[in-house]
């Protein structure tokens, strides 16, 4: 197994970014630069953002709907389509594969229900419940999916292993919006050894409710 949040995240989209056609990727180019990829122009829904913090840039995406924070000087790569917006911010170059490194991944799955055949929902409580059947993985802690405004919100925080034997830990935020048919996650990841310095530095910030804006 490689990443756990990777294979949940495809498990709950149904497929790929490219399986839909008509994607844009950023970077695809220059697939080790940190340079910031080209984004839309923010539209009025993220004008009230807040100044991002020292040491962090905001990443607006108007067209996939999705905002949030970044640290300065990651490696970044998006993929989009119309439904489905995948974004994967590394703090190292992506292509030392042997080197696990510390991730976030923020994710836009439209249509879920009707590729799923469940409510988005269902499918992030059953990706939570998926992390124990995963080899080398096991669950820590959870927050059942509750009521926040027009979504349902919940959390979990896994470890898993690497076929390497390295042990990473994942910190997910789901956002399901069972009205649009639309789930958002959010995602930090570090090598367990790494964690609780990466979380400090950078997890409490980036997971932060007030520093990320998924909208359905």
């Amino acid at each position: 197994m490689k990443y756990l949040i990777i294979a949940l995240l495809m498990f709950v989209a149904g497929c790929s970014p490219s399986d839909e056609g008509d994607n844009k990727s950023a970077n695809d180019n220059d697939a080790h630069s940190n340079t910031p990829a080209p984004t839309p122009d923010s539209s009025a829904q993220f004008a009230d953002l807040p100044e991002a913090p020292e040491g962090f840039r905001w990443i607006k995406d108007a067209d996939a709907k999705i905002a949030f924070l970044a640290p300065k000087g990651w490696h970044e790569h998006a993929e989009t389509n119309p439904l489905i917006a995948h974004y994967t911010l590394s703090k190292h170059a992506p292509d030392m594969t042997d080197t696990p490194t510390i991730h976030l991944l923020v994710g836009r799955y439209a249509e879920i229900g009707k590729h799923k055949g469940q409510p988005p929902s269902a499918m992030a409580t059953l990706a939570t419940e998926m992390i124990s059947k995963l080899p080398g993985a096991h669950l820590i802690e959870s927050q059942e999916l509750t009521q926040v405004g027009d979504a349902m919100v919940g959390y979990d925080r896994s470890e898993n292993t690497l076929d390497n034997g390295i042990r990473m830990m994942t910190h997910s935020i789901y956002i399901a919006y069972d009205d649009a048919d639309v789930l958002c996650t959010i995602t930090f990841e570090a090598p367990a050894d790494e964690w609780n310095e990466a979380w400090t530095t950078y997890g409490q910030t980036l997971l932060d409710a007030h520093n990320y804006r998924l909208l359905p």
